[in-house]
């Protein structure tokens, strides 16, 4: 049987999470107010706990601050942010890995020599005999 969390008990939990997120990214408030059209006040009552944002905020913040709404309502802490961001470039790398070596495949792409004069226009061979040029100084031929 689930338990509804009461309103009042979630101020401190989101004041918690916003203060934490501010100085894990490194970010003031008034450049988050400014960024996000919101109120510096109003935004001050959130971070000292006095009430709570809107979805539409929380949605706006989650967005900022590139986390799930659910994670405000959820009591966070510095290792849960480093691990998150870990986990974050971990899959950054594993997808940007993924692209590279696509990318490699398709450069290594082995035709014969009748794919390559298709692909390229023309018959391969030789126009005449080769030219190999008449030795220039002290050149060893």
């Amino acid at each position: 049987m689930s338990t509804i969390v009461n309103q009042i008990d979630l101020k401190p939990i989101i004041a918690t999470n916003l203060s934490l997120l501010l100085r894990h990214y490194n970010i003031n408030r008034k450049k988050v107010c400014k960024d996000l059209d919101f109120r510096y006040t109003t935004f001050c009552d959130w971070i000292n706990g006095k009430t709570y944002p809107r979805m539409d905020s929380l949605i706006s913040l989650a967005s900022y601050f590139d986390c799930e709404v659910q994670e405000f309502f959820v009591e966070m802490n510095d290792d849960y942010l480093s691990l998150k961001g870990e986990i974050r470039m971990k899959a950054y790398f594993e997808k940007l890995q993924e692209l590279q070596s696509k990318k490699s495949e398709q450069n290594r792409t082995h035709r014969t020599l009748e794919e390559r004069a298709a692909l390229y226009g023309g018959e391969l061979g030789l126009d005449g005999e080769p030219d190999w040029y008449e030795p220039e100084g002290s050149e060893i031929w």
